[in-house]
């Protein structure tokens, strides 16, 4: 029963987690365009644009609505959407 107990919390505490991930990328995110950024190019307006090294280091990035990707569960993976111009879309865990 303790066990039992202890896995619940253990969920309930990686629940928490991701979704405070999530909401704080989604409003970091908010509203910017990402940018594949080279080696040398000009710099990046971070108001209105974002790159993958502005994202932490376990994240993923789905371009369009119909984006394929893997299906392994990573609880604190940030799953970054955009629409089809590269517009932040939304933010998902997992």
């Amino acid at each position: 029963m303790d066990a039992f107990i202890m896995n619940k919390e253990s969920q309930e505490e990686t629940a928490k987690q991701q979704q405070q991930l999530v909401e704080t990328w989604t409003q970091r995110l908010a509203g910017k365009q990402f940018v594949e950024k080279a080696q040398g190019e000009q710099a990046v307006d971070e108001q209105k644009q974002f790159t993958a090294a502005s994202l932490p280091a376990n994240h993923r990035i789905l371009k369009g609505p119909n984006a394929m990707m893997t299906m392994d569960y990573r609880p604190d993976r940030l799953n970054v959407h955009l629409d089809e111009s590269g517009q932040f879309s939304h933010a998902t865990s997992g």
